[in-house]
């Protein structure tokens, strides 16, 4: 008979979680500083200059008003593109970059984020792939809730929103965290884009469906709770930006430890149903002893 090893519970999961990001806070912080903070300002520096340049422009060429601001007008949304490719790309970098550190940290291996800023530079292209595969079931995911609503709104009279709209807020609770951890099972398992996504589904096997559901469910949750008190924050001026901002990096990074470990575990997990009795003491190591 099949015997599984028995899996972290949530409250160890976050714990564990807690303690990576805390233990390798300055390996993490030299990625914010390098890759994730000029990300978030180089947009903002260059969409400042280009609102300049355009107020400067539509002053001096004021006769020829209608002309300028078309030209204006795509040029802008041109350089907001490109701008959005450039920043995206980053962001993606440093959050593998992160991904990474934090995957050596829980398997007990040497920390360092030039080692892991090279790892995930040797296979960059197959972690854009896999993200924009992603990113397009999740769309398709989202289109399929929304036809799903109207179709049952009319036929049912707007009865049958009352059903499917709580049923797609679930679904997006749980998608949000599951997006994510395709590069934690791209990283952790260090396989490709395909098996990286089959690897994902299968955590929803038979046996594990509903504490794999549990599980990205609580760390979505506790996710839009802290982001929900971020914005309270942007209340304040300023120094509530820098706050909610700051906040929200620090909040990715952790679900990326939490979700490191959920599927670190998980392999453990999916070892022992093929070793039903290993004596050999090496079936799971615990890395954070």
């Amino acid at each position: 008979m099949e015997q599984r090893r028995s899996q972290l519970r949530i409250s160890e999961i976050l714990s564990r979680a807690f303690n990576l990001c805390t233990n390798n806070f300055l390996e993490l912080l030299k990625v914010i500083g390098i890759f994730m903070i000029p990300a978030m300002i180089i947009p903002i520096i260059i969409g400042a200059t280009l609102a300049m340049s355009a107020f400067l422009s539509m002053s001096i060429y004021s006769s020829n008003l209608d002309r300028n601001f078309g030209a204006i007008g795509i040029g802008t949304i041109l350089l907001i593109i490109v701008m959005a490719i450039i920043s995206g790309f980053i962001s993606l970098f440093a959050t593998l970059v992160n991904t990474k550190i934090l995957d050596d940290a829980n398997k007990g291996n040497v920390v360092s984020w030039k080692s892991a800023t090279r790892y995930v530079w040797n296979r960059v292209w197959s972690a854009i792939g896999l993200n924009i595969l992603a990113w397009f079931m999740f769309l398709g995911v989202i289109l399929v809730l929304v036809f799903l609503v109207i179709i049952l709104s009319l036929i049912t009279l707007g009865i049958g929103a009352f059903i499917v709209i709580p049923c797609a807020i679930a679904i997006i609770v749980i998608i949000s965290p599951f997006i994510k951890l395709f590069n934690s099972i791209f990283i952790v398992n260090d396989l490709g884009v395909i098996d990286s996504i089959r690897e994902a589904f299968l955590l929803f096997k038979k046996g594990y469906f509903w504490s794999t559901i549990g599980k990205l469910a609580a760390i979505s949750g506790i996710y839009i709770g802290v982001i929900i008190v971020l914005w309270i924050f942007e209340l304040l001026p300023f120094i509530g930006f820098i706050i909610a901002i700051l906040g929200q990096v620090i909040m990715n990074i952790y679900v990326i430890s939490y979700l490191n470990i959920l599927v670190l575990d998980r392999i453990g997990s999916k070892d022992n149903l093929f070793r039903n009795n290993d004596d050999s003491g090496n079936s799971f190591i615990d890395p954070i002893i």
